[in-house]
């Protein structure tokens, strides 16, 4: 199993597992969806952390390009779900659906949502052992 460094529970570095419950998401779902592999989540996990979509998101944002928001938030919910992290999934899905039935004001309360939910998720796998 491995660990997120930093991050305690008695004295010690949490574990994944501790890690992903403190977050809401179920670590058991996580590995299952690789097959058992622990090793093979982690490394998975440690590319979303690397990977440019929300980035390119953001600058979509910025320049209220609605087609860019829709085809970027549509990519992160695929790759968060396919992760089993579901608030940034949840967030992603409701971002799309704004831009879908045209509900432009809505976008930056959402994306404001999603921001804070991707930064935490950020923050925590950052400190993958």
């Amino acid at each position: 199993m491995f660990s997120i460094k930093g991050m305690k529970k008695r004295g010690e570095d949490m574990t994944g597992q501790e890690a992903f419950q403190e977050l809401g998401f179920s670590y058991e779902e996580l590995v299952a969806r690789f097959s058992g592999n622990e090793m093979l989540a982690k490394r998975f996990l440690k590319k979303f952390v690397e990977d440019k979509t929300y980035g390119t998101l953001c600058q979509a944002i910025e320049e209220n390009d609605y087609a860019g928001i829709e085809s970027f938030a549509h990519t992160l919910k695929g790759v968060a779900a396919n992760l089993g992290l579901q608030s940034i999934f949840h967030y992603a899905d409701a971002v799309v659906k704004a831009v879908r039935q045209e509900q432009y004001l809505e976008i930056p309360r959402l994306f404001e949502l999603l921001k804070q939910s991707y930064e935490q998720v950020i923050s925590i796998l950052k400190q993958l052992d």
